[in-house]
C-alpha cells in the first residue's frame, strides 16, 4: 500500500467441495460433516473416506436457499428443523428440482421406501414444501434458509386402547384409557414375564421421526454447522452455470447477530442462543 501499511489478511478460501450439489440458482444440498446427525444413520462404507469433509451421505444433508436479496454484509439466517415423516434430500432432474429418498431408508420394510418416494413426488423437496424458498421479497428481511436433516427411520409401536362406536377412547373408572389386552387361543389374557397383562401394540404411523440433537448438543454445535455451510456455499457454483457462486463473500456464524438468527422446530433446544461464540 502507498503508506507502507500491509493490507489486512483475507479469509482463507474454503476447499472447493466435490460432494455438495447445486440444485438451481438459489438452492443447494450441502453434505456437511457438522450436520446434526452426520455419521449416525446412513449406511457406512467398507473403507474410511479419503477426505472426511467430502462424504456424500444423507445423514449429513442440509438443504440451503439463498434469496436474491440476501445481504452477506448483514447476514440473516432462518434454520428450519422439519417434523416427522419427511426428509430434506433433493436432486436436480433436468431443469427441475425434486425430492429424493434418503439413503438411510435402506429397505422397503413397512413400505418405507414407497412411502418416501410417494410423498416426495406429491409434495416436492422439504424446503419447497415448507415454503422456505417463497419468502416474500417485499419484506424487510431476506434470510438465507437452512433445513438440516433431523430425521431417522423408525418402526415404533404404541399401545392400543378401547374405543367406543364413535372412535373415542373409552376411560375406565380410574379415568385412564382402557388398554386392549392380548389373548391366547384359549381366550385368556396373556401375561408377560413381569406378571402383568400384555397390551395389544400397533404401528404408531411414523416411518421417519425427528431424532435427538446430535452434534447440536455441543455448545458450539450450531455455530459450527452454520460456518461450515456458509464456507461450502461460498465455493459452490450455482446452476445453470453463470460464473457465480451461492455466496459472494465468506462469512461465519459470528457474522450473524442474534436478531438475525431464527430457528423453527423442536430440535434447537436453545441452540440458537449459543450459535455465536
Amino acid at each position: 500500500m502507498a503508506n507502507g501499511t500491509p493490507p489486512p489478511p483475507q479469509p482463507t478460501p474454503a476447499k472447493t467441495p466435490t460432494v455438495d450439489e447445486a440444485l438451481d440458482e438459489h438452492s443447494a444440498l450441502i453434505y456437511s460433516p457438522k450436520a446434526p446427525l452426520a455419521g449416525k444413520f446412513s449406511p457406512k462404507g467398507s473403507t474410511p473416506p479419503p477426505d472426511p469433509d467430502q462424504v456424500r451421505k444423507d445423514d449429513r444433508a442440509v438443504w440451503a436457499f439463498v434469496p436474491d436479496k440476501f445481504d452477506p454484509a448483514k447476514p440473516e439466517l432462518l434454520i428450519y428443523f422439519h417434523g416427522h415423516n419427511y426428509f430434506v434430500t433433493a436432486r436436480r432432474n433436468g431443469s427441475t428440482v425434486e425430492a429424493r429418498r434418503p439413503d438411510w431408508i435402506t429397505t422397503n420394510d413397512n413400505n418405507d421406501q414407497t412411502r418416501a418416494a410417494t410423498k416426495g413426488a406429491a409434495q416436492g423437496p422439504a424446503g419447497t414444501f415448507y415454503k422456505l424458498d417463497q419468502l416474500d421479497p417485499a419484506l424487510a428481511h431476506h434470510p438465507l434458509a437452512l433445513a438440516p436433516e433431523d430425521g431417522h427411520r423408525t418402526h415404533d409401536l404404541k399401545g392400543v386402547f378401547e374405543k367406543d362406536a364413535s372412535g373415542k377412547t373409552v376411560l375406565g373408572t380410574d379415568g385412564k384409557p382402557i388398554p386392549v389386552l392380548q389373548k391366547g387361543p384359549d381366550g385368556n389374557v396373556i401375561v408377560g414375564p413381569d406378571g402383568k397383562p400384555k397390551q395389544v401394540m400397533e404401528w404408531d404411523g411414523f416411518w421417519v421421526k425427528e431424532s435427538d440433537v446430535g452434534t447440536l448438543s455441543a455448545a458450539s454445535g450450531l455455530g459450527d454447522l452454520i460456518t461450515n455451510v456458509f464456507a461450502r456455499l461460498f465455493v459452490l457454483p450455482v446452476v445453470p452455470l453463470n460464473g457465480k457462486n451461492y455466496l459472494t463473500k465468506q462469512i461465519v456464524a459470528n457474522d450473524v447477530n442474534e436478531e438475525g438468527l431464527r430457528c423453527h422446530g423442536v430440535k434447537p433446544h436453545g441452540r440458537c442462543r449459543r450459535a455465536r461464540s
